[in-house]
This record gives C-alpha cells, structure tokens and sequence, in this order.
C-alpha cells in the first residue's frame, strides 16, 4: 500500500478543492457499517465509494470498490476526489496515516461496542450534516433493542457459539465474540439472552 509521487500530488489537489469546510458532497467509506450508518440517515446519496465487503444497500452494487481491510487502494481513492473518506476505529492505524498525508479529510468511527455504534451514528451525523436524521436513527435501534430485550426477558438464556469469521467449510481461524464488553455483536446476543461464555473462550477457536 505504498504512496507513489503521483498519488501524492494528486491528493494534495484534492485537499484544495473548494467545500472542504462545507457537508461532504464525495465520501468514501471503507467500512460495511459505516455505509449501512449513512443510508440509515440519509446519506448515502453522498457514497461515491465502497469497501469490498460492503453489501448494503443493494445499491452498493453499482460503486466503485476501493478495497479490503487492510489493502485500500490509495490510488483509487485519490481519483476519486473524496471529500471525506469515512474509517472504523480499528482500520485507521492501517490507513489514516496514508490519508492524512495526502491531505484528505477522514473521520474515525468507533466500532467496538454496542454504545460505540451510536456514536458513531452521531458523528457520521454530524460530519454530514444530518444531525436530526442521526437521533432519529439511533431512537429507531434502541426501539428495536428494547422490543428484543421485552420478547426475551423471560426465556432462559441459551449457550450460544457466536463466529465472526472463520475459513469457509470449517471453524479454523474462528474468532469468536463471547464477551459483551468487547463487542457489540456479542452484547446484542447476550441481550437476546444469549449465555455468556467463561473468559478463556473469549481467544476463539482454533
């Protein structure tokens, strides 16, 4: 993922473009939730890019791609003249860097918790100028989480195996999301009573 003369030059003429003050017209997102957050509130018409694992909406289809977790294509993105390229906390070590020295405006979206995903949803708000459509979008999940948690507080709770990831046709390299406290696929299972695992589980499966 190496930065090429040309790449640098290219993304410092896109810095200079005129709105860079203003709502982003041209965003990036090289995230799956963070595409699915700006449809949620509205701005997805902004979406000029997407990343390969992006899904939703099945207008994604029709988007560029701009690569995976960790190999974003830095060229693609530059031609694409984006005024704001979208990232989750976690990919942000691997790509900020890079972005920030060709001059392009980025935001950091925290992705590790329940409570993170609404924040994120207020700061993709913010950034794109739906503010009202953000709280509308966070009251609707909450409604949704709570009519969950009202439907199942009297069931009992279930041992259940959560996998993230894992090599198709088997369960090697399946890391699995047990706690509730580091993830929030983990804490909407466990709010739909979902037993939680003893912490040694928490490493995965081999």
């Amino acid at each position: 993922m190496g930065i090429t003369r040309f790449t640098i030059i290219a993304g410092l003429m896109a810095a200079l473009l005129p709105g860079a003050d203003s709502s982003p017209q041209r965003i990036i997102s090289t995230s799956p939730n963070i595409t699915e957050i700006l449809y949620g509130i509205g701005a997805f018409d902004k979406v000029v890019a997407v990343s390969d694992y992006c899904t939703y909406p099945p207008a994604v289809k029709t988007l560029p791609r701009v690569g995976g977790w960790e190999n974003s294509n830095l060229e693609q993105i530059i031609r694409l003249r984006p005024d704001l390229v979208a990232l989750s906390d976690a990919q942000a070590p691997l790509i900020r860097p890079q972005l920030q020295q060709l001059g392009l405006r980025t935001l950091v979206a925290p992705t590790r918790t329940l409570e993170n995903v609404f924040e994120a949803m207020k700061l993709l708000g913010l950034a794109t100028g739906r503010q009202s459509e953000a709280r509308d979008l966070a009251a609707q999940v909450h409604a949704k989480l709570d009519a969950v948690r009202l439907k199942t507080s009297r069931l009992p709770r279930r041992r259940v195996l959560l996998v993230v990831d894992r090599t198709p046709g088997t369960l090697r390299s399946a890391p699995v999301a047990a706690s509730p406290i580091h993830s929030s696929t983990a804490s909407c299972a466990v709010l739909a009573k979902a037993k939680r695992l003893p912490s040694a589980a928490h490493e995965g499966t081999r």
